[in-house]
């Protein structure tokens, strides 16, 4: 917008913003006269935010020239970078003094009409704000993503895997559904290999979405969430059972160690996974995508045992 229409065009909401490339010294020139004409070096900061980044990716903040200019001129092929004037008084979201933004959904059709999605998005930062010069090399103070984004991102991929863990396991309605006409376009019979690796997969990621919601609470200094809230207990108990369900069954040395007996018994603790998983978020999508399978499987099982348990006479 600036630099198409000139710095009197740009609108009152846009903070003073330039777009410093390693060969365009008109804009480095205007750069460093709004930085000096800020206080210069130590009292105008600076964020600065690369074209092909992301969630916060490589996002930096300086209040020092020559470090932009360094920071500018060791970026690598095309990346743009847009420095903006880092504001020392935003409007916080309280209670808690946070960064944040909202992001609303639009929709411009072929005639130029708009169309708004009435429910938009608040996202905030991990933790309060501080304008102290010292935080500025900390992505937690100024990034809004960080690990919550993290997070996030590993609890959608293990919603598919979970639902593929029970609904694979469902016995009764696989052989039923082997045997109609779905069986010829789905290979049921290689469901135990998609069963293992969607579980190693599925565990590796929740202990690390739960690694992440963890470090991100004990930086925000809310460690007592772990034990003090559903989200913190469900998760805690699931990841200390998700070795014992996982590892046994795929490590050679376990299975050398361990009598099948025992390796499956402790293989069952996943039913008891699932219904924490189910739990640890219920007003979000984790109670339908984790209640829904578990509960087939669980019926599943119940049918096999009602129904499809025989008693064999031997004499």
């Amino acid at each position: 917008l600036r630099r198409g229409g000139g710095a009197g065009d740009a609108p009152a909401w846009l903070p003073l913003t330039f777009v410093p490339g390693r060969d365009d010294l008109s804009e480095r020139a205007a750069l460093a006269a709004a930085h000096d004409a800020r206080g210069g070096d130590g009292r105008a900061a600076w964020i600065l935010k690369p074209s092909d980044g992301g969630k916060g990716a490589r996002i930096a903040i300086f209040d020092d020239l020559a470090a932009i200019d360094a920071h500018v001129r060791a970026a690598a092929g095309s990346v743009a970078w847009v420095a903006s004037a880092y504001l020392g008084d935003p409007l916080l979201l309280e209670p808690g003094g946070r960064k944040f933004d909202v992001r609303i959904w639009v929709l411009v059709d072929a005639d130029f009409g708009v169309h708004v999605w009435r429910r938009g998005v608040l996202r905030t930062c991990s933790v309060p704000f501080s304008n102290d010069r010292a935080t500025f090399g900390d992505p937690f103070d100024w990034v809004a993503l960080g690990l919550l984004g993290a997070t996030r991102t590993l609890a959608y991929l293990c919603y598919p895997l979970l639902m593929l863990l029970f609904l694979g396991k469902a016995n009764n309605l696989v052989c039923a559904l082997s045997r109609s006409v779905v069986g010829v376009y789905v290979p049921f019979h290689r469901l135990h290999e998609l069963h293992t690796s969607a579980g190693v997969v599925a565990g590796a990621a929740f202990v690390a979405h739960g690694a992440g919601h963890a470090a991100r609470w004990a930086r925000q200094g809310n460690a007592r969430l772990l034990w003090a809230s559903q989200t913190g207990r469900t998760g805690a108990v699931a990841a200390l059972l998700t070795p014992l369900i996982v590892v046994p069954m795929r490590s050679a040395a376990c299975r050398a160690a361990l009598r099948w007996e025992l390796r499956k018994a402790l293989h069952y603790l996943a039913v008891l996974w699932g219904l924490l998983a189910a739990l640890h978020a219920p007003k979000s999508v984790s109670l339908p995508c984790v209640a829904i399978p578990l509960a087939v499987y669980a019926g599943d099982w119940l049918y096999g045992l009602l129904f499809r348990t025989y008693l064999v006479r031997t004499s």
